[in-house]
């Protein structure tokens, strides 16, 4: 089986020469479905795919005419060589740095340029959206059964015969040193262990919830992939992923008007019901241990009492105080593009920053005050670029939201990428919505005159 990686280039090359939609619906199949952990010597499968996508584009592509692409694009190569200028004022080396950045870029952030020339009609959105939900739909299954089962041979089987040396030590195994509450295992579906799972899934059940209006795909495909999401989210047991969910579902039902009287009192009296049954199976009652820690997420007697481990607000508020000593003097440039990475290579996790837990920390660290500003920017002008409306606002506000109120309770877990693409094919949904509205004026002015 060593030789997969090169059969799945033969069959990407020969999709992305014929139809670039078709080579990006194969990169986005491989990149849900097999672990990330596949090589083909010192550079992983994805990022090798995901450069060939953006030469493609870059040189193949690059005189096509899209609305908003050098906004897009230059928002991303700026927020890139904005982070490059900040690692010149740091203590780590900067090849070190760079090789980081170059690697969030080709990994992360790429794909999101990639498709802002590869989707021009509906047809390749449509192409495109149906992988992703197809896909997550047999990957999502498996991370049910990871939970059933206690374990991921699937993952394991990867990491055994492709990783090499490169990954091996960031396997979490079956996870039973991280269980929360009523959980007996986690869910991990391709990925090294719950927590990243949990924050992609989050993202896609985020997407389908805000944005499922504007997807002209089976409604059933949409609330399958939409439960299944949820499910596998809430089989992680990190609440740093559940609780987006809870907060923005709520938020999504008020948008929508459902908090009326009649639906309170119904729902009050369901709640009602489920409490007698619970009541009577005790079996059920350790069930709603990680639901009501995650709602309750600053109490942390609670999630003890519970049974919930993880973070607390006390830790939170060490690490807080922590992570501005450690930038001292060097305060608004921080100490160098992904230190948390720098430091864990040589010394291993750090005492009292752990993983460096948070997006904020991380940031300050790497990047200082200046990092943190031009984050921000970043994340502003994505929003802005999302929503064509008002209405669309509390969607897109939504959606985002979730995204960074879940890296800011444990940072970016390996799902940017996903974070990105979703981003990139809401905002390519609604040009081509305008596109269509804007051609079919045309028309009916052509025909007044």
């Amino acid at each position: 089986m060593h030789f997969l990686p090169y059969i799945v280039f033969l069959i990407f090359i020969v999709l992305l020469i014929k139809n670039r939609a078709w080579g990006f619906s194969f990169y986005l199949a491989c990149r849900i479905l097999l672990p990330p952990i596949v090589r083909v010597g010192p550079m992983s499968m994805n990022s090798i795919m995901a450069i060939l996508l953006l030469i493609a584009v870059l040189i193949l592509d690059r005189k096509v005419k899209a609305y908003k692409k050098k906004e897009l694009v230059s928002m991303v190569f700026t927020f890139v060589l904005s982070l490059a200028v900040v690692g010149l004022f740091a203590t780590i080396p900067l090849d070190f740095q760079y090789k980081g950045l170059f690697q969030f870029f080709i990994t992360e952030l790429s794909p999101f340029i990639s498709l802002v020339f590869i989707v021009r009609t509906h047809k390749d959105l449509r192409i495109i959206l149906i992988t992703l939900l197809c896909s997550y739909i047999i990957i999502g299954l498996w991370g049910i059964v990871t939970y059933v089962i206690k374990m991921n041979p699937f993952y394991t089987y990867f990491v055994l015969n492709y990783a090499g040396d490169y990954e091996v030590a960031d396997y979490t195994g079956d996870g039973f040193d991280k269980l929360r509450g009523a959980l007996t295992a986690t869910a991990s579906g391709n990925l090294s262990g719950p927590l990243p799972w949990g924050q992609e899934s989050m993202l896609i059940a985020l997407f389908l919830l805000f944005f499922n209006k504007k997807i002209k795909i089976s409604k059933s495909l949409l609330l399958s992939v939409f439960v299944l999401s949820s499910v596998n989210t809430f089989l992680t047991g990190k609440r740093s992923c559940l609780l987006p969910i809870i907060l923005f579902g709520a938020y999504y039902l008020w948008v929508k008007g459902y908090f009326t009287i009649r639906n309170i009192a119904t729902s009050l009296g369901t709640l009602l019901l489920l409490y007698i049954i619970i009541s009577f199976i005790p079996s059920l009652e350790s069930l709603s241990k990680n639901i009501e820690s995650t709602i309750f997420f600053w109490d942390d007697t609670m999630a003890v009492k519970n049974g919930v481990s993880g973070s607390s607000m006390e830790m939170r508020q060490s690490q807080f105080e922590f992570a501005h000593q450690m930038v001292g003097n060097n305060i608004l440039w921080g100490l160098g593009y992904d230190y948390p990475a720098f430091y864990s290579a040589r010394y291993g996790a750090h005492p009292i920053m752990h993983g460096f837990e948070s997006i904020y920390f991380n940031v300050l660290v790497s990047s200082g005050f200046i990092g943190i500003v031009i984050w921000i920017i970043f994340f502003a002008k994505l929003i802005r670029s999302s929503y064509m409306s008002k209405r669309d606002f509390r969607f897109v506000f939504a959606f985002h939201g979730g995204f960074i109120v879940s890296c800011v309770l444990t940072s970016i877990q390996s799902s940017m990428w996903i974070y990105m693409i979703l981003s990139i094919l809401f905002i390519k949904s609604n040009l081509l919505i305008n596109e269509t509205i804007d051609y079919n004026t045309n028309i009916q002015r052509r025909k007044i005159r």
